[in-house]
């Protein structure tokens, strides 16, 4: 009973604290943001070098270690990214699936031309492939037989179905 009334004056006393100043709650939204964009950064970087490598070296072959270097980050940094580098792999075909939707958005059944609209997005993807590694890296994910391995044991599609 004493413990509970203890608990109870704290927390009574903590209500009538002062407030923060507004200022020190603006530097330390600011600080949050600022830490909350590197993070944001370091995942985008550790994503794309996972494509580079991935393409270079392939799934199976590609290490983690090398990810981090390449990303210019710690493997720490990787980790507190990424559990593994399956989920990494699945990182790299999220990001790509979203640009993939970017590209290939629906034709309205009104469009006075959709085979123009089918042709104008074939070039398009075909020009996004050579330029962007992690879109071209997922394709490449896609023949992977490591990939595919690591598909298999236990990563699902985006259906639920999984691959097979």
């Amino acid at each position: 009973m004493l413990a509970w009334a203890a608990v109870r004056g704290r927390v009574q006393a903590a209500r009538r604290a002062p407030p923060v100043p507004t200022s020190l709650n603006h530097a330390l939204g600011a600080f949050r943001m600022a830490k909350q964009d590197r993070a944001v950064r370091t995942r985008e970087e550790l994503i794309r070098s996972a494509a580079e490598s991935f393409g270079r070296s392939g799934f199976g072959l590609s290490s983690l270690s090398g990810i981090s270097a390449g990303a210019g980050v710690s493997s720490g940094a990787l980790h507190f990214h990424f559990a593994s580098k399956r989920e990494l792999g699945e990182a790299v075909e999220e990001a790509a699936a979203r640009t993939l939707g970017v590209i290939i958005a629906p034709c309205p059944p009104s469009h006075p031309d959709p085979l123009r609209v089918l042709v104008d997005t074939s070039h398009l993807l075909a020009r996004r492939i050579t330029q962007d590694v992690v879109l071209r890296a997922a394709f490449g994910l896609g023949n992977d037989a490591t990939w595919q391995g690591a598909a298999r044991s236990g990563r699902s599609g985006a259906d639920g179905c999984g691959r097979r």
